[in-house]
Parts: structure tokens; sequence; C-alpha cells
């Protein structure tokens, strides 16, 4: 059993703080269904500042290829995609509006060295601290990894990493979740642990219904706890499930299943790296012939689907 963060620290809030039912995730408004528990199945549009699942942003790439012409089109507004320099305008001028996702995609910028932005971890810091106040509860996780890893000039801290961790999770951040179930199981804590996985289980986090089920084959859970568990857990992953994001996964994330969790900059730049890689390669304007294997490779991934 792969454990998360660990060192013994305390709790900063109080249980029923903790441990109460996290927020109902965000919708993908293109599709309208919540948005994937992790950075990997969704995007940051630049050009409008809105989050999309990774589906609906493969349907119109398909659209595209299927008309023989790639442009790149954004599922919201429409725009194609904007310059790194555009890009980085735009969202600095969406976060001085207090937009979260944009603060948040600003910090990611300067924890990752990219858009041409220096790479600043306290500048990326002081950026997610406010977009969680906002409401990101991924920009605490993000708080939390850089203080549980150290990056950079942050010196290591696995309280601060422990504090930020629960304000992610009682925000909705599922692998925050399951991190603080981490901790109270190298603690020895099984009861508090079950009680965090059992909650990021219950909104369709596979890696905490694998703990969960061990919980159980343990001793740590019992067995009317472990259904309502696995029956939440489908119900959460069906409302999340389309064709698209199964195709999309398919496409674009070969080999890009595990250890994305860490810190939202590398997991975007992982992100773009193969979406760049995939569009020079595959995906290029006019390119006709190119167009028929990327047609037949696409049939191949549906009929394997």
């Amino acid at each position: 059993l792969k454990l998360a963060y660990g060192t013994k620290t305390q709790s900063c809030f109080s249980d029923e703080e903790l441990f109460q039912q996290p927020p109902p995730r965000e919708d993908c408004p293109i599709c309208f269904l919540p948005l994937p528990l992790q950075n990997k199945g969704m995007n940051y549009q630049a050009c409008c500042g809105k989050l999309i699942c990774m589906g609906c942003i493969f349907a119109v790439m398909f659209t595209e290829i299927e008309n023989g012409h790639l442009r790149g089109l954004c599922p919201f507004c429409r725009e194609t995609e904007p310059s790194n320099a555009e890009a980085l305008e735009r969202t600095r001028n969406r976060a001085a509006k207090d937009q979260p996702n944009s603060i948040h995609q600003l910090g990611a910028y300067y924890s990752s060295d990219d858009q041409g932005v220096p790479q600043d971890y306290q500048k990326a810091i002081e950026l997610r601290l406010r977009a969680g106040e906002l409401g990101n509860a991924s920009s605490y996780f993000s708080i939390a990894s850089t203080y549980a890893m150290g990056l950079g000039d942050v010196k290591k801290d696995m309280a601060k990493a422990r504090y930020y961790f629960e304000l992610a999770a009682m925000g909705g951040d599922v692998q925050a979740r399951h991190n603080l179930g981490g901790f109270e199981l190298r603690e020895g804590n099984f009861d508090r642990a079950m009680k965090h996985f059992v909650i990021s289980a219950a909104v369709g986090f596979d890696d905490s219904l694998t703990t969960v089920q061990w919980g159980y084959k343990n001793g740590h859970l019992t067995k009317d706890d472990f259904r309502k568990a696995l029956s939440a857990h489908k119900k959460a992953q069906d409302e999340m499930t389309s064709e698209q994001r199964d195709l999309a996964a398919k496409l674009f994330h070969p080999g890009m299943n595990k250890n994305l969790g860490e810190v939202d900059g590398a997991q975007d730049e992982m992100r773009k790296s193969v979406q760049r890689d995939l569009a020079g390669k595959l995906f290029r304007p006019g390119a006709t012939k190119d167009l028929g294997k990327v047609k037949k490779k696409v049939g191949k991934v549906k009929k394997k689907g």
C-alpha cells in the first residue's frame, strides 16, 4: 500500500470542520458534467478563462479533423489558442479581476517557469493563497505540495503542508483528502484515516477506493460502510464519465495515468507537451495523407474502447 506524504503532525481543524461533506464539483461549461477529479482530464483555456474537460476539447478537435482542417478552436469561445504572450496577458487581466481559476493558473506559471514567467515559488504561493481564499481548493493543494516537497527556495515544512492539505480537502480537493488519510494511516489512526478515504472514494477517487478496500479487508471498516463507499464511488464515476472523455484519455494521455497529483504546474506542462506533440506530428493542417492516418488511429482507439 503506497501512502501519501507522512511525518507526525497535528490536525489544525476540528473534526466537525474537517470531515464535513465536500462542496459539489464545478461542471464543464460545455457538456455540463462534473469536471474530472484531476487536472489531466481538463484544461484551463487562456482565451476565455474557462476550465473545460478534455472530452469537449477532443470533440471539437475531432470535428476539425473530420472537416480536413485543424484550427484548434476553443470549445467555449471559439477562438484559436492564443500565443504565450497573449495567454499570459489575458490570465493576468482576469487575475486582476479576482477570477480564482486565472489566479491559480498564474501561480502555476510562476511555479513551472511557463509562458515566459521566471520561476518564483514564493510568488506562486502568494497567488495561490489569494485564489484559495476566493474558493479555488486546488490552489491550497498546490501550496501544500510545495511545502511537502520543499520546492525551490521554499523550505520543507510538513506542518504547513498538512494545514494546506486540510484547507484543500475541506474545499473539495480529493487528492488532498486522500493525502490526509495517508497522514492518519502512518500515525496509526485507522478510524480517522478511513473517514478521509471514504469521503474521497465517495466522490469517485480511485486511489481512495483501493485504500478503502484494504481497510475493509483488514478490519478497519464495516461491511456496510464499504458497500456504501462502493456505491457512492460508482455513482460519482458514472456522473463524470462520457464516451468523449474516455476517448480523449486514450488519445491524449498514453501512460500518464499515475503520479500526476504533485504540482499543478508540472501537470500542465506534461499535458501541453503531449498535446503539442500530437498536434505537431499528427494533426498538421493541410496534410491530407496524415489526416487519413489520424482518422484511422482514432477509429482503432474507438474500437478498442
